[in-house]
């Protein structure tokens, strides 16, 4: 463990075993050298680094604390897994993707795009992934009981068969890309401006849902406990692009176009507003 690393202008730090763990921030004075950790080791940083090359290849990079590493700092090899002992913002010069996140009862703020592999659990009030105007991407479903999942502009993406049952789902201004089923019953959503499909999905649980765009994609959208309303062209090109309303409510504020595909309700209200245009 070294408390303090303040300056080096070359030579090397460097664990291939246990930890590695600087417990203050790192300083820009920082101005050459390397640090590296490889293999198992849990690297521990936080900081502004400066014009450092550090190595995390096949490490977990812990966050006591905010960590920048897009002025100066290079990534020789990236971390395999990210966890969190302290609120942190952490910000790279390109997109981060890892295997696991471990938020750890913590708030992560992403400077840059995150990709995670495994899938994430968010099940505290603390736990938060804040991710302004950078996209999120999870390759295996998360779920969230409690919690918080903010973006302000980015893209979150979500895989098949992703169930959350608590927490805070803020999309604001933002894009949401499904693969397949999403249920959000008994969370606080805040509506994407942007819906967009990769597969065909079932929606549940979303209440009384306005967006600006739905963008099918050659899929199917059926709505179960949740009324839509769209404010802009919804166009239906492909014979696979549906929606299937069951008993909930769809309406579209702008002239749709229909070259193939179809609407479907079975008891709900469909409000088609303008003149219907033909492709």
């Amino acid at each position: 463990s070294i408390n303090t690393l303040t300056s080096m202008a070359s030579g090397s730090l460097s664990a291939t075993s246990g930890t590695l763990e600087i417990t203050t921030a790192l300083d820009a004075n920082i101005s050459g050298g390397t640090i590296t950790s490889t293999g198992l080791t849990t690297a521990t940083m936080s900081g502004d680094p400066g014009a450092v090359t550090i190595d995390l290849n096949a490490s977990t990079l812990v966050l006591n604390g905010s960590f920048d590493t897009s002025t100066g700092t290079t990534i020789s090899n990236p971390p395999t897994n990210l966890s969190l002992t302290a609120d942190a913002t952490y910000t790279t010069g390109g997109a981060v993707s890892v295997t696991t996140l471990s938020l750890g009862d913590k708030a992560l703020t992403m400077g840059s795009d995150l990709s995670v592999t495994n899938a994430v659990t968010l099940n505290t009030s603390t736990e938060q992934i804040i991710t302004s105007a950078n996209s999120l991407t999870f390759t295996n479903a998360p779920s969230m009981s409690a919690g918080q999942i903010t973006s302000t502009g980015g893209n979150i993406s979500l895989p098949a068969s992703t169930t959350f049952t608590g927490g805070t789902f803020d999309l604001t201004t933002s894009t949401l890309t499904i693969a397949g089923d999403l249920s959000v019953t008994g969370v606080s959503l805040t509506a994407p401006s942007i819906l967009t499909l990769t597969g065909a999905a079932t929606l549940t649980g979303a209440n009384n849902l306005s967006i600006t765009t739905l963008n099918l994609g050659n899929a199917a959208l059926t709505l179960n406990s949740t009324n839509l309303t769209v404010a802009g062209v919804v166009a239906f090109d492909d014979a696979a692009e549906r929606i299937i309303t069951g008993s909930n409510d769809l309406t579209l504020t702008s002239a749709f176009t229909m070259n193939q595909g179809q609407i479907t309700s079975s008891g709900g209200s469909l409000t088609l507003q303008g003149t219907p245009a033909a492709g």
